[in-house]
């Protein structure tokens, strides 16, 4: 399990996380590829790391015509499919922080 609320704004996977890497590691971070499409489009978080153009590019692009597709759907008012709750608990976790 990827510890999401440590960091909301970039989704990556280290080496320590126990998570596979199906493409290979820079520095203990995983270098998207395809097999890791899936993860990146389900995940709420706001950008990724860590993508190499010169390593499976079109990993990239897949990823650009899957955003192209999120919000020409939402703007044909089609559901955006945005999980809410990930943002809301994780502003109510932010609070005591910042309050503290």
């Amino acid at each position: 399990m990827l510890p999401e609320i440590e960091a909301m704004a970039r989704y990556k996977i280290w080496s320590d996380y126990g998570v596979k890497c199906s493409a290979k590691w820079k520095r203990s971070i995983c270098i998207f590829g395809m097999k890791e499409l899936p993860g990146l489009t389900k995940a709420p978080h706001l950008f990724s790391n860590k993508h190499h153009s010169d390593y499976q590019p079109v990993t990239l692009d897949c990823l650009e015509k899957w955003l192209f597709d999120k919000i020409h759907n939402e703007q044909q008012g089609k559901s955006s499919n945005i999980n809410l709750s990930f943002y809301i608990n994780f502003v109510r976790n932010q609070i005591p922080r910042i309050n503290g």
